[in-house]
């Protein structure tokens, strides 16, 4: 995996996120990723939400590691092996009030 991930150009930090988000993949089920099913995945990352409570932005990243081992590297179909991202929250916008648009003196 190191090496796809060189030969593609990704930073030195990624490198070390996407290693390690797979081998707390293959720590916590006790087995190579290559012989887990989408669903074991699947349930992995709503461990990490539910349990380790990471935020979004990491079980993000967590999710791109294991698209880019299993697409990437692996050669799975993306059809087949989907991994979701988590959804963006909804955030409304914060209206000004008039004493704020004001122009200052």
């Amino acid at each position: 995996m190191l090496d796809a991930l060189v030969l593609r150009g990704m930073a030195g930090r990624t490198q070390e996120a996407y290693i390690g988000a797979v081998a707390g993949l293959a720590r916590h089920y006790r087995r190579s990723p290559d012989e887990l099913s989408a669903d074991e995945v699947q349930q992995y990352l709503l461990h990490l939400v539910r349990e380790r409570h990471l935020a979004r932005s990491s079980v993000n990243q967590y999710s791109c590691a294991f698209r880019f081992l299993y697409a990437s590297v692996l050669g799975l179909d993306g059809e087949v092996f989907q991994i979701p991202l988590a959804a963006a929250p909804q955030r409304l916008p914060v209206p000004t009030t008039r004493a704020a648009s004001a122009p200052s003196r």
